[in-house]
């Protein structure tokens, strides 16, 4: 995690391994957490992965897609893919947030998998 400033905020930094339990649930590593705050969004990436953003985050991200021009196709298309293959779980007790079935195989997640920092979201 690095924090350098107003401009970029916190960033999400690193690389975990983890695997889903028999509940496709996940364990966010707790410097992620703290940056999450008790809810998450996840969306289908446009790169086979799936991403997770905190509320702020994909706010901006849905304002940005919802703005693009709605008369092109292409965008409509990306709007579409994106928000309805997107969920917003909460995180449990333990720190763990279960994921969509219908997410997990979009992407081809069957136990273990990557947690990725990548700027402002986190790849799976």
């Amino acid at each position: 995690m690095l924090k350098s400033g107003k401009k970029w905020g916190k960033m999400f930094l690193n690389i975990f391994e983890r695997s889903l339990d028999s509940k496709e649930r996940l364990t966010i590593p707790y410097q992620f957490r703290t940056m999450l705050s008790n809810q998450v969004f996840i969306t289908k990436g446009l790169d086979s992965c799936l991403e997770l953003r905190s509320k702020d985050s994909f706010q901006k991200y849905a304002i940005k897609l919802t703005t693009l021009s709605n008369a092109k196709k292409d965008f409509r298309l990306i709007a579409r893919h994106i928000f309805s293959n997107s969920d917003n779980p909460f995180f449990d007790k333990l720190g763990r947030i279960k994921i969509n079935k219908n997410l997990l195989n979009l992407v081809g997640i069957k136990n273990n998998l990557k947690i990725i920092g990548v700027g402002n979201r986190i790849e799976l």
